[in-house]
Order: structure tokens, then C-alpha cells, then sequence
């Protein structure tokens, strides 16, 4: 056997895909809105009112700041009970309070309510089944002992009482109103109103338990199942339903031929698979290995039009097109046209299959078409159905198989190539565009200034497998 034939025969062998499809998890990447924004705080008045002219202060409230001020609230409950609220917001109550009373040299008299009252105005703030539990948990005296330990080392002219039978009001942002102002208008309701500035999540929680930590740092917050900052939870559970069982087996096929591309010299150790779903099941339309160093000097980083990212874009623009013109698929056109005598590749990495790969000489030629946008590697020509995609239109709604994060450049051929999930095993941290999260924290995937949005996940593989490792070039 032959050097040249052992070549060929081990190629061969190398593009077999194991049978045992590897397991993974999905893990959803944050948008830049999820990753900066999830944080910051708002400074917003609050003032206590009596349980029986609750609705009449809210309606004063709306009449003064109509649409809040133009700073959505509605993740925060209006109305709360002094046991419903953390233990910063009772003290800053009982300052302001003491304030109001030295200011007048008189207490303030309140109406008492029935705890049905009191639960009825209360129930005026935002409904949800996911409404974040109490941050005070009610004592065994009832519902009047979390109120009474607002008074407990207070000045002596806070009555329990009075607090006993108030709401907590959230007013509005301190940027849309003075407090003079509302104190006025409140005045024709609450005599004296306490008014007082504490700071709320800017933002809505993007989980339960992001919730219930805001209620007991801040104010009780209302998870309403929802993400303000990217995809709904709900279509990016119904995704993941609808892929996981077949992510490891394009996984599996992006590793391939990612190891031909590097085997050969070709490119880095970079593959990507475009999968296109019909009634639920997936099936390839273009596979495509990294190959910036084919046909290119070994200086530089090489050819840039060669990512792997945009070599399998073009397959599936050449196949649209070939489709649209003649009925003929690309793979056809690859299959019955002869291989060039002429195409070699730089091999800058020593390789003896590199040779026998291409069926040419390596010698220097001239570059001539940069953008490779043709099946070379035994992966690429064999797993690619090129005959036009569903929608037509480049890549809408097909997915993308990475094995390393895209760079910059192909995050945004990705975009505007609309496809509509992107799923890389290894992330690129220096250099990726797709992740929020990292050191250039681009989060191309869901920018709502951009013209596209889609879904995105790292896929992390469960089993202690063949590893391609992540680094630092340009996927």
C-alpha cells in the first residue's frame, strides 16, 4: 500500500461520526441588558397612608405622575404592609415620621381598618402566582407585632396603632417629582404625610429567585414569568425541548470535520454544521471546516473570508442560488465537476496528508477564490444537502452548529444571515461576539439596536470526551 493510498484510506476512516451520540447540557447565553442592567437601582419616594384613603392617595399619585413618569413599576408591589417590607425601609419610615411630628409638635391620627380592608387595597399592586414571598416572617403575635416593632425604641408620639392601620405607598422617582409637591397634594388625604426615599430594582427580576432576593433587599418584587432583557423563558424552554436530543450529534460532526481542516493544514481546529428543521427533525445542509491557511501564505491570520462560520453561509447561499436558477443543488455541481490539479493549500503546520488531501502539488499559486466557499473536506462533500433552504431566504430560522464561539465578524454574518439559533461548544472569550459575559461583551445574538435577534447556548458536554479546547484566535 502506498503512502498516497494509506493517506486516502485514513481520511476516509477519520469522517466516520460515532454511533454514541455524546450528552450535553444547553446552558442559555445572557444578553448585555441581562449581564450590565440586571442591577442597578432606582431612588423612588414612599409615604405611608391609612388603609380606608389608600385608593384615594394612589388616584392623587396617578393625577401627578401619569404613566409613573414615564419609569415602569410594575415589577415593584404599590401598595405594602409594614411586615412585607425589609427592615431599611421600616427605619427610614420611622425617621421620616419623627420628622413630620417634630416639625408639627403634634401626632398624626390615623383610622384603623379591618384586616380585610387592609388586604384589599393591598391586593391593588401587581398579581402574579410568582409574586415573591414576604422578607418578614410573621411573628406569632399576628400581624400587628411586625408593625409594632416600627415603634419599638422610636419616639414616643409614633403610635403603633397608626402604623398598624397604614400602607406603605411607592410615590414615584425622586427625578420626577419633589416631595414637597406630593406632600402638598397628599395633604387634602393624609394630614402630615411621611414621605421618604428609599432605592428599588430599576429593572424586573428575570427569575423567581432573583425576586425574592430584591423583596428582601428592597421591596417586594413581582416575577411575572417573563425576561424584559431577551428571549421569553418560555420559547427558549420550548427550543431546548425541541434540540437537545440532536445537539451532540452535529456536535459531533463540527468536531469532525474541525479535526480534518486541522489535519490537513487547512485551517484551525474550527468546524461548523447549518442544520435546517423540517416537521421537528434536523438534518444537514452545510458542513464546513476552518480554512484561512488554504491557498495562503502563513503570516498573518490568515484568510479571514475563510472562517468556517462564513464557508458554510456561502454553501447555503450557493445552494439557494443554484436552486433558484437551474433546479441543480450544489452538491451535484461539487460531485460531477472534476477536482482542480492546480488546488493546493499552505501548509503551515507539517503535515503529510496535506499532500494527498487535495490531489495537488503544494507549490505557491495564485489565490484565487478567497471566500472557499466550495466542499473540500470528506465531511464537507458527504453530510451536506444543498437544495435550497424552506424559507429561501439565506439561512432564516436554520441553526448553527459551532465548535468554538464565532468571532466578531462571523457573529454578525450570523445575524445577518438570519438565522435563528446559534449553539458553540467552546466559548472565545477574548475574541467571541456572540456572549455577553465576556471580555468583549458584544452579546451580538440579542441586541434589540440591531436588526435581528436569535437564540443562543453554549453547549457543555457531559462526558469526558475528545476535547478540541478553546483559544484565543479568531472562530
Amino acid at each position: 500500500m502506498t503512502q498516497e493510498t494509506k493517506g486516502k484510506e485514513t481520511c476516509t476512516n477519520a469522517t466516520a461520526v460515532p454511533d454514541a451520540t455524546p450528552k450535553g447540557i444547553l446552558i442559555p447565553l445572557k444578553t448585555t441588558l441581562e449581564t450590565r442592567a440586571r442591577g442597578s437601582l432606582l431612588d423612588v419616594y414612599v409615604t405611608s397612608v391609612p388603609v380606608k384613603q389608600a385608593s384615594g392617595a394612589l388616584e392623587v399619585i396617578r393625577r401627578l405622575l401619569p404613566g409613573d413618569g414615564g419609569v415602569d413599576l410594575q415589577h415593584l408591589r404599590r401598595f405594602a404592609k409594614a411586615r412585607d417590607v425589609p427592615d431599611a425601609v421600616r427605619e427610614a419610615f420611622k425617621r421620616a415620621r419623627v420628622e413630620v411630628l417634630g416639625g408639627c409638635g403634634e401626632t398624626t391620627s390615623t383610622e384603623s381598618g379591618s384586616t380585610h380592608e387592609q388586604e384589599t387595597i393591598a391586593s391593588d399592586a401587581p398579581k402574579s402566582e410568582s409574586a415573591a414571598p414576604s422578607a418578614q416572617t410573621k411573628s406569632k403575635g399576628g400581624p400587628d407585632d411586625a408593625a409594632a416593632s416600627i415603634s419599638t425604641s422610636a419616639d414616643p408620639r409614633i403610635k403603633t396603632d397608626d402604623v398598624a392601620t397604614e400602607l406603605f405607598l411607592i410615590v414615584g422617582s425622586t427625578n420626577a417629582i419633589s416631595s414637597a409637591v406630593v406632600a402638598e397634594e397628599l395633604s387634602v388625604i393624609v394630614n402630615g404625610a411621611a414621605i421618604f426615599s428609599i432605592q428599588v430594582p430599576r429593572l424586573a427580576p428575570t427569575s423567581q429567585e432573583q425576586a425574592t432576593l430584591w423583596t428582601s433587599q428592597h421591596w417586594p418584587t413581582v416575577y411575572k414569568k417573563s425576561n424584559p432583557f431577551g428571549p421569553h423563558p418560555s420559547i427558549v424552554s420550548r427550543t431546548v425541548q425541541e434540540i437537545h436530543g440532536e445537539v451532540g450529534k452535529w456536535m459531533n460532526l463540527a468536531s469532525e470535520v474541525a479535526r480534518q481542516a486541522d489535519g490537513t493544514g487547512s485551517g484551525e481546529r474550527v468546524g461548523v454544521v447549518i442544520v435546517e428543521r423540517k416537521n421537528g427533525i434536523g438534518h444537514p445542509v452545510a458542513v464546513a471546516g476552518d480554512a484561512r491557511w488554504m491557498d495562503w501564505p502563513s503570516k498573518g491570520p490568515g484568510n479571514v473570508t475563510a472562517h468556517a462560520a462564513l464557508r458554510a453561509i456561502a454553501m447555503v447561499a450557493d445552494g439557494v442560488k443554484a436552486t433558484n436558477e437551474s433546479g441543480e443543488t450544489t452538491k451535484d455541481r461539487v460531485e460531477s465537476s472534476p477536482p482542480d490539479s492546480q488546488e493546493v493549500i499552505w501548509d503551515t503546520k507539517p503535515n503529510t496528508d496535506a499532500t494527498f488531501m487535495y490531489a495537488g502539488q503544494v507549490k505557491q499559486v495564485c489565490v484565487g477564490n478567497i471566500f472557499q466557499d466550495k466542499p473540500v473536506l470528506d465531511a464537507e462533500k458527504d453530510r451536506c444537502d444543498l437544495s435550497g433552504t424552506v424559507a429561501g431566504y439565506l439561512c432564516h430560522d436554520l441553526e448553527i452548529y459551532c465548535t468554538h464561539e464565532p468571532c466578531v465578524m462571523c457573529s454578525m454574518a450570523i445575524l445577518h444571515s438570519r438565522f435563528g439559533k446559534v449553539i458553540f461548544q467552546y466559548r472565545m472569550p477574548k475574541t467571541g461576539g456572540m456572549c455577553a459575559d465576556g471580555d468583549l461583551g458584544h452579546g451580538l445574538f440579542w441586541r434589540k439596536e440591531l436588526n435581528w435577534t436569535l437564540l443562543a447556548w453554549q453547549w457543555v458536554r457531559s462526558s469526558n470526551g475528545q476535547s478540541l479546547g478553546p483559544a484565543d484566535f479568531h472562530a
